[in-house]
């Protein structure tokens, strides 16, 4: 069985809605923190509802090349879970009586950043991202005082840690077979990567 084949068969398992958030108890904390938390709520929610239409185009290109039928469609769900994340966060936020933002400038950097390479450059931005939002979903959780977020926040956390191992699994796939300086060079820029996202979401 292919890596791209465990992938798809745990993705397409994991389709059903979360039945066990307890919406009615979607009360925001009524004080400073909790009007940050919204708003680190609203960047983050608009982040993860992106299309991912060109994703789906480089899967579909290297899916072809390789033979591996399996893998375009593993990331259609993979950006279908990114997608119902957004819409679990977006429910509470307008529970919580706050609106969804239509644009930031985080957002849009990553954006740029995604399409500046191929299926290796777009995979490192999200492997980027899935470092930083475990530590940001556990955090969040922290200091909810909210059984909805929590609930939530978990339900995350499950997804993230998977979708964080199927794109390094990707990455070490796609660097198969290259030179030894390349993939130096390769995990160098990543790490300036790492840094100056940390930096820009802190």
């Amino acid at each position: 069985m292919t890596d791209s084949r465990r992938w798809l068969l745990y993705v397409r398992a994991n389709q059903n809605e979360p039945t066990d958030i307890p919406w009615p108890l979607a009360t925001p904390r009524q004080d400073a923190l909790g009007r940050e938390i919204v708003r680190s709520i609203q960047q983050v929610q608009f982040g993860e509802n992106a299309t991912g239409r060109h994703f789906l185009d480089l899967a579909r290109r290297h899916g072809r090349a390789t033979g591996d039928a399996d893998f375009p469609e593993a990331i259609a769900l993979f950006i279908a879970e990114e997608q119902r994340h957004s819409a679990l966060l977006g429910r509470y936020l307008r529970l919580a009586g706050s609106r969804c933002l239509d644009r930031h400038w985080i957002h849009s950097a990553f954006r740029r950043l995604r399409h500046l390479g191929g299926l290796e450059a777009k995979v490192t931005v999200l492997v980027v991202a899935e470092m930083l939002a475990i530590p940001y979903y556990r955090a969040l959780m922290d200091v909810a005082r909210c059984p909805a977020l929590e609930a939530i926040c978990q339900r995350i956390l499950r997804e993230e840690s998977q979708h964080f191992l199927f794109q390094g699994n990707t990455l070490r796939r796609l660097q198969r077979g290259r030179s030894r300086t390349y993939v130096a060079l390769v995990h160098l820029a990543q790490e300036l990567q790492l840094a100056g996202t940390s930096l820009a979401t802190w």
